[in-house]
């Protein structure tokens, strides 16, 4: 009889050690970042994606430092071929300052055309090389993912837009977030009548007249058209849903009225200059008292004198030279007028012989004066250029100057006071404006001429430095003359 015992270890499941990948970092600078791999198991393999296309790491504590700031995704895998495992951590890590390589920004313009109510243009200006998207979040709970949105508001109120703007390159990431609180305006309906000579056209009687009356946005002395639209009933024009501002009408009889060419156009007012006319302020409240007073218009005899010339823009800011108003002026008032071609063409025929000044009338813009004597010995004058500017200050050197009156000022440059000498042949008022070199009117007055020499002193010393002019207009607004002078 024999007898023997054996014993060895059995495994009952899955009692192999496992695998977790796990690491901490710190930042050292820069783009430089030190890892420490805290993976557990019986690892044997470690391997490194840092995110950027690089080659792989297979050190076990690596430091690695990025070309580019950025956020990246940072992998670490570990194998145990042991007991065949492998696991794998990623993590999205900030490297540098990624706010310099790409930032977020945008502007917000408020549609300004009548009915448009709270639409907005969203105009993206972000900086970055690698922005490659653009995640809008207009605060109501619309989104947009396009990089120039429009946008349309269903109710009134404030809303908190924000944009974010990010995109990959060169191995990199960024993103950047801004939010702007948006208030949208508010909105009113505004109207008024249009007077051909004391009476609104077409009442009491109805001759079938047909005005076109267009709305103008005032900032500064910038006038932008935003709507248009032809009128004739009972003589009353209007516009709905008006955004808040400064703005200015302007109407004009049509071809076919039986009151064509009758009266002069003319702006909200009693104006045909749109230096002169009345702007009026919309807050909210509706507002039918915009008047616009169209003056009557002598046509003159008729006489075998011509003149025809062109428009011309004498800076570089974009004019449209088509349908243009050309005045023609005899002793300072209408007596007639054209409208340019699309070449900026104009002419008048049959005219009588005698003295007369021409002006373009181009809202926002300034004209020139030409002033043209017609005579037995020139009864044409032909390729007259009027001149027109964007600015109060480009072309005023070239401009009218008239026989009447003469303007020079000093000291020149200015400290505070200046001191303007105006020699005039004849009495009468004097409009004077200081434009800045961007054409804003930064100041107006007015001072009555005496026959001879004049000296009016105004203060200056609140103006910045830089370059100004200085318009003396008669009351028709008639560029006399102008000189510049530099403030200290």
């Amino acid at each position: 009889m024999c007898e023997s015992t054996f014993c060895d270890y059995i495994t009952v499941g899955d009692t192999l050690p496992s695998c977790e990948a796990s690491y901490t970092y710190q930042e050292l600078g820069g783009n430089t970042i030190a890892f420490t791999n805290l993976s557990t198991g019986l690892i044997d393999q470690v391997t490194w994606d840092f995110g950027d296309g690089s080659p792989f790491s297979h050190e076990t504590n690596p430091v690695y430092t990025w070309q580019q700031a950025g956020i990246y995704q940072v992998c670490l895998a570990v194998v145990s071929n042991f007991s065949g495992c492998q696991d794998v951590l990623c993590l999205d890590i900030t490297v540098g300052d990624t706010v310099s390589a790409c930032q977020a920004a945008f502007t917000a313009l408020v549609d300004s055309v009548p009915g448009n109510i709270n639409h907005y243009w969203f105009i993206d200006e972000s900086t970055g090389f690698n922005i490659s998207s653009w995640y809008w979040d207009f605060g109501d709970g619309t989104i947009s993912f396009i990089q120039h949105p429009d946008y349309t508001f269903a109710e009134s109120g404030t809303y908190n837009v924000c944009l974010t703007a990010s995109g990959e390159g060169n191995g990199g990431y960024c993103s950047s977030t801004i939010c702007q609180t948006i208030n949208t305006p508010s909105y009113s309906n505004l109207g008024g009548q249009i007077f051909a000579g004391d009476f609104p056209i077409n009442n009491p009687d109805f001759i079938d007249d047909v005005a076109r009356v267009r709305l103008y946005r005032k900032s500064g002395n910038s006038l932008t058209e935003v709507a248009s639209g032809q009128f004739y009933e009972y003589g009353y024009y209007f516009f709905l849903d008006v955004p808040e501002g400064n703005y200015v009408t302007h109407a004009e009889l049509m071809p076919g009225s039986p009151s064509f060419m009758s009266y002069v156009p003319g702006y909200t007012g009693v104006t045909e200059s749109w230096l002169a006319s009345q702007h009026f302020v919309l807050d909210g409240a509706d507002f039918y008292e915009a008047h616009i007073h169209m003056t009557e218009m002598t046509l003159p005899e008729t006489g075998p004198g011509s003149i025809n010339g062109n428009i011309v823009g004498i800076d570089n800011m974009p004019l449209d030279l088509n349908n243009r108003i050309i005045f023609l002026y005899h002793n300072d008032s209408v007596v007639s007028y054209d409208h340019t071609d699309s070449f900026g063409y104009f002419e008048f025929n049959d005219l009588p012989l005698t003295t007369y000044r021409l002006r373009a009338e181009i809202a926002g813009k300034y004209s020139n004066v030409v002033d043209v004597n017609l005579s037995g010995t020139q009864i044409q004058f032909q390729g007259l250029q009027l001149e027109v500017s964007s600015s109060g200050v480009f072309g005023f050197e070239d401009q009218h100057a008239s026989q009447e009156s003469e303007i020079s000022l000093f000291p020149n440059p200015v400290d505070d006071l200046i001191n303007i000498r105006v020699h005039s042949e004849t009495a009468g008022e004097c409009n004077f404006r200081i434009i800045a070199a961007n054409g804003a009117v930064v100041a107006e007055f007015k001072a009555v001429l005496q026959t001879g020499g004049n000296l009016i002193s105004t203060y200056a010393g609140n103006l910045p430095s830089g370059l100004y002019v200085i318009t003396c207009s008669d009351v028709k607004n008639f560029w006399l003359r102008s000189v510049r002078f530099i403030k200290k």
